[in-house]
């Protein structure tokens, strides 16, 4: 199925009850960049319902926010230039919270309990409790500048997973014990990166900035794979122990068609192709 919405940016999706919720952040340009939440129904494919979000910067053509997270039956989505963390009733698309937070929030997830976000120019990541809409906890994560701040995040287990894309590495932070690590990833490999976890490591995955996938294995301490698809590249999903790729196929007169492309989620190999809409 297709499902269309209004503008052709979609920064991400959650899953939530029978629903599934979209972040359309509209066209790049100078006042096109008013987020928007989108309720879809897959039953029907239809978009059911919308909550308008406050734009970015003055100058335009800058994102005030980038990712979500649904936990404790809401929606959470920080706004980058609002520095805080808005909660969202996804019956009634209606904001029912704003959390204050440090210096540009940037990235989020949920282990099941709290919300973790990062706070990009503050140099740290909080946890959120969703029964008290409060900060609880702030682990400050050591830069190598005042440049080198957290951007993505990912969960594997009980350990926080955030790239510091400036110095190239990608921060490992024990929740159990506050303690942190770091991988030496390289810049490349880091700077636009969405973390996805594997067994053994993980798939930095670079399309925002570049075609690229690097395979971060943890028991060699370095990059052990890439993977650059030789078409256009839309981002990687890992499930059930295979990696994802969707790419497009297009040319001069413009996209014929996608591919899903199921890889082997060690070496990036190609295992199976599966043709999908443009």
């Amino acid at each position: 199925v297709t499902i269309h919405v209004p503008k052709p940016i979609v920064m991400d999706t959650v899953a939530l009850c029978t629903n599934v919720y979209a972040l359309d952040a509209g066209a790049p340009g100078v006042g096109q960049e008013r987020a928007t939440l989108l309720r879809i129904d897959p039953s029907d494919n239809t978009i059911t319902g919308r909550l308008t979000l406050v734009p970015g910067p003055p100058t335009g053509d800058q994102f005030d926010t980038e990712g979500m997270a649904a936990a404790a039956g809401s929606i959470w989505i920080p706004q980058y230039y609002e520095d805080r963390l808005v909660r969202v009733n996804p019956a009634t698309m209606a904001v029912t919270a704003r959390i204050r937070l440090q210096r540009s929030p940037v990235s989020i997830v949920s282990d099941g309990h709290s919300l973790w976000v990062s706070l990009q120019n503050s140099h740290a990541v909080v946890q959120i409790d969703p029964a008290r809409n409060s900060v609880v906890r702030r682990l400050r994560i050591p830069a190598r500048d005042s440049t080198d701040g957290p951007y993505q995040e990912a969960l594997a287990g009980s350990v926080l997973l955030v790239s510091m894309p400036q110095s190239g590495r990608i921060a490992r932070i024990n929740l159990r014990t506050g303690r942190i690590h770091f991988d030496n990833v390289g810049r490349s490999a880091a700077i636009c990166a969405h973390i996805l976890p594997v067994h053994g490591g993980y798939w930095l995955d670079d399309t925002e900035c570049s075609p690229t996938y690097y395979r971060w294995t943890a028991s060699r301490h370095r990059i052990t794979a890439h993977v650059t698809p030789t078409d256009g590249d839309w981002g990687a999903v890992v499930v059930r122990d295979a990696l994802y790729t969707g790419q497009s196929v297009c040319g001069d007169t413009g996209c014929t068609h996608g591919r899903l492309v199921k890889r082997n989620v060690v070496t990036g190999a190609q295992l199976a192709v599966r043709t999908v809409g443009v």
